[in-house]
């Protein structure tokens, strides 16, 4: 599947988050458990960056608990999923806390290939549209932060 198709989705303050923030698709890739601290466990995932559609890979947090409901539906990484995007300290964070059908209704319509036809200009415009506002969003902070660096 290719995110670049898939919109994030812009989420208002609830009672676990206290601003507003995006969901984005990510592929998670490996979770950290040695590496755990009480309830908060490391995960690596990967993702668009944000500016130039490129995949790259991400360190994100998830809880112990969400790890046990992964496992619990059989998905082992790696597998698609949603990742919450928010800022804390002025930094951009990654957060995965579900399982969840990201890009169910693009294959399932099979947007990529029957809708724009594998054409990449048209698939790039979609990106565009479908990032717009989380770059507005992001502004100048470092939305490179938390990811590993290319070799």
């Amino acid at each position: 599947m290719d995110f670049r198709i898939i919109p994030v989705k812009k989420r208002l303050p609830d009672q676990y988050d206290s601003e507003e923030s995006f969901i984005v698709p990510v592929t998670v890739i490996k979770f950290f458990n040695e590496k755990s601290m009480g309830q908060v466990v490391t995960v690596l995932v990967q993702r668009l960056d944000f500016f130039s559609g490129r995949l790259k890979y991400t360190r994100a947090i998830t809880f112990k608990k969400s790890i046990a409901l992964f496992e619990d539906l059989g998905k082992i990484p790696p597998f698609q999923t949603d990742a919450i995007v928010h800022k804390k300290n002025g930094k951009l964070e990654f957060k995965v806390i579900g399982a969840y059908n990201t890009g169910l209704l693009e294959d399932l319509y099979s947007v990529q290939d029957y809708i724009l036809d594998n054409d990449e200009d048209q698939i790039r415009r979609v990106y565009e549209s479908n990032y717009q506002e989380l770059r507005k969003w992001v502004g100048n902070l470092d939305s490179n932060i938390s990811d590993l660096k290319e070799e």
